[in-house]
């Protein structure tokens, strides 16, 4: 007893916290706290508040930057007094500003050249002034976008292209092109102007560009110029993904004599594993040496269509069985996703031939009950997305007993699909309207 009195009667030791500085805070929760900073002026206080924010601020920043007309020449002057900055550039953004018949800003190749760590360029059609550059200024240009991984076009303007073929020769790291069309109305290109002559590349840079991944939207006569500028130079021969969201235009259907799809189409067919086609008439991979099949895409394990408002959705699900259909005891071990993004209200489905439905079941599973595999090993999931797009209502407005009955009635058609849990409805909603904002395009 006498020893815990005397134990009780010692003074007290309090612990003072272990001091803890920004320096030893981990990089993560750096970058997090910085995240969470809500606009321009915080984030200045946040670099001056300690070193160790600066980095994250400066990505923060400079990571993406967006030229206007307005602001071009201050970013001019920031990269040639702040070379610190420099390696935080990731990405440019040099959109066409106000729309149609419009230009966006001019960036001199010598500011691009120094953009040393950019991977990811978006433009308008002629962002460097093409016609007027000298040889030192194209050397430059080069010179700048050698480690681009990235880089997506909108193509107001046809005369750049061959600007672009020959510039982007350079870009051995380049992955993803997407090449997004502006016609100035819908069209106006006609069929001898896209005609137009794309240089070969210089024998040191032939084969060096190797996308996995290429999206055209837009009127389908761009295609033909950029089948004209990729397909000689191989930059196919490896393609993961492959999105052709191109329409004909209406007074383009009954004239149309070739399927301008057709070369790009066949050029990724060994390879491609991800493949998104428009069914607006007429309807894709349809030539005059037959119907292109899914046995043709060894690999593919995604197929994506979607429509656009001229699309009836019997021709587009008896094209879809036709596509699907593989010769009789064959199977295509690889294919796992198919969607339907298309508009589709009571009239539509009823519309739709009890013939069609049966096709298209059989296309995916056996219709010989006896058969050991069914066609489609690997497949995952037939998802009908989206179905209320184009009826002026947001999916989630449309009343829920419309969706059962919507539902039911795909279902009731193929039940064997049904039974077997692989048949799916909806999609993500505001990604896609995000898409189609983005796309400037009506679906």
């Amino acid at each position: 007893m006498t020893t815990l009195i005397a134990e009780a009667d010692k003074p007290h030791r309090t612990l003072a916290p272990a001091s803890m500085s920004l320096d030893s805070f981990p990089p993560e929760l750096i970058e997090h706290i910085v995240e969470c900073i809500p606009n321009a002026a915080d984030l200045r206080t946040a670099a001056l508040v300690h070193p160790v924010f600066l980095p994250w601020v400066r990505t923060a920043v400079f990571g993406t930057i967006r030229l206007t007309q307005a602001n071009v020449y201050a970013f001019r002057k920031l990269v040639d007094t702040c070379p610190d900055v420099i390696p935080y550039i990731r990405t440019l953004n040099i959109p066409v500003i106000g729309g149609r018949f419009t230009t966006g800003a001019t960036v001199g190749a010598g500011t691009l050249a120094k953009l040393t760590a950019m991977t990811r360029l978006k433009a308008h059609a002629d962002p460097f002034d093409f016609r007027n550059l000298s040889a030192w200024e194209r050397a430059n240009l080069r010179e700048g976008v050698k480690g681009l991984i990235s880089v997506e076009l909108m193509i107001d303007k046809l005369y750049p292209l061959p600007y672009w073929a020959t510039l982007l020769d350079s870009c051995s790291a380049l992955e993803h092109l997407d090449v997004q069309t502006d016609s100035n109305g819908w069209g106006m290109w006609t069929s001898q102007e896209v005609q137009i002559a794309i240089p070969k590349a210089e024998q040191s840079l032939a084969g060096r560009m190797r996308l996995r991944s290429l999206s055209i939207a837009g009127d389908v006569k761009l295609l033909t110029p950029l089948a004209a500028w990729l397909l000689p130079r191989g930059a196919l021969n490896h393609l993961y993904s492959l999105e052709l969201d191109v329409y004909y235009l209406y007074d383009e259907y009954g004239n149309a004599t070739e399927d301008r799809r057709l070369p790009l189409v066949r050029a990724v067919m060994p390879n491609v594993r991800e493949l998104t086609l428009h069914l607006d008439p007429p309807m894709p991979l349809d030539s005059a040496s037959g119907h292109i099949s899914l046995s043709a895409f060894p690999q593919l394990q995604t197929l994506y269509m979607r429509d656009g408002p001229d699309a009836e959705l019997p021709l587009s699900l008896t094209w879809l069985a036709s596509f699907l259909s593989l010769p009789p005891r064959t199977q295509h071990p690889a294919l796992q996703y198919i969607t339907l993004d298309h508009s589709i209200l009571r009239r539509d489905l009823l519309s739709v031939p009890h013939a069609t439905w049966v096709a298209l079941e059989n296309s995916l599973i056996n219709s010989d009950s006896d058969a050991a595999e069914p066609p489609l090993p690997a497949l995952k999931s037939l998802t009908f997305a989206n179905p209320h797009k184009f009826s002026g209502n947001h999916p989630d407005s449309v009343p829920a007993e419309e969706r059962v009955w919507f539902e039911e009635h795909v279902g009731d058609r193929m039940p064997r699909i049904a039974e077997v849990g692989v048949l799916k409805f909806g999609g993500d909603v505001n990604a896609l309207r995000e898409r189609m904002w983005g796309r400037g395009m009506v679906n």
